[in-house]
């Protein structure tokens, strides 16, 4: 295993690289390899971003309610996801968001339409920070709804 010092990259380098493993699925190895690591290397760049993480976990109390490092790496990550290309069509949102709402097992559901749990969910993050911003596409939304 690498040792810490070799494996540093900065916080927005380590954010958009989770965020591209994360949407990787089978092509997780394509993707580091990309950026020039193996697998064994990530795993040590990770470890030592969650050993981060859980020390400004750990650090939460009622004079800091969130450490600086939590606030750093939430934006952080807001960028890296911000950055990513609209997941899906606002349709096909519509069409999943149905059928999330009629209950019973949505993975299952999704899945027969060709949408994963995880793209669903990527995709009401991003149309939801999106509608949050712009009235229209939120009655947009709604209309399709109905």
């Amino acid at each position: 295993m690498a040792a810490p010092h070799e494996c540093e990259i900065d916080l927005d380098a380590y954010a958009r690289l989770t965020v591209a493993l994360a949407r990787a699925g089978a092509g997780r190895e394509a993707v580091l390899e990309a950026h020039g690591l193996d697998e064994t290397r990530w795993q040590a760049i990770d470890d030592l971003w969650q050993q981060r993480l859980s020390e400004a976990v750990d650090a939460v109390s009622d004079e800091q309610p969130v450490p600086p490092f939590l606030e750093q790496y939430s934006y952080a990550m807001d960028r890296a996801q911000a950055d990513e290309p609209e997941p899906m069509t606002l349709d096909r949102f519509v069409a999943a968001t149905r059928i999330a709402r009629a209950g019973g097992d949505v993975a299952k559901a999704l899945e027969r339409i060709g949408i994963t749990m995880g793209d669903y969910l990527r995709a009401n993050r991003h149309f939801m920070q999106r509608m949050a911003k712009d009235e229209e596409l939120a009655d947009r939304f709604q209309r399709a709804l109905r």
